[in-house]
């Protein structure tokens, strides 16, 4: 029998290592590794690696693969996030979760998610919340 659930859990970014690949034109990509520690029904820590963009200065596009490693609601394991997102992340943010990549007790999750930022777009040091709506069997 699949549960479905929806949860909520703040989250820092405890690290931002940003590698130049192109900066010409008024065009930036840049890789990022990022570093985050979740706390509430998502306890735990991931690491993760993104190509961004800047187009006149302005985020616009990213994507990359995160993989969190914790507690979901009790569950104990790890599980793969994919990130897409266009036009600064007004244009939409999609987090889905990698098929096949929930371990241990996460083994067969499955979902999608959004981040919630309390200020600009892009500001790594303004709060942040994952709300993220999920299957388990």
């Amino acid at each position: 029998m699949t549960q479905e659930f929806e949860i909520r859990a703040s989250f820092t970014i405890d690290d931002w290592k940003e590698e130049p690949v192109l900066n010409e034109d008024g065009i930036r990509i840049y890789r990022t590794h990022v570093g985050k520690r979740f706390r509430g029904n998502l306890d735990g820590q991931s690491v993760g690696d993104m190509i961004m963009t800047h187009v006149g200065g302005q985020p616009t596009a990213y994507c990359g693969f995160e993989r969190i490693t914790g507690s979901l609601n009790g569950r104990l394991g790890s599980f793969l996030f994919h990130h897409n997102a266009t036009a600064g992340l007004a244009g939409g943010l999609s987090l889905t979760v990698v098929p096949g990549s929930g371990t241990d007790e996460l083994g067969g999750l499955t979902g999608s998610a959004r981040i919630e930022v309390a200020g600009r777009a892009g500001d790594v040091s303004a709060p942040h919340t994952l709300v993220f709506q999920y299957t388990l069997p």
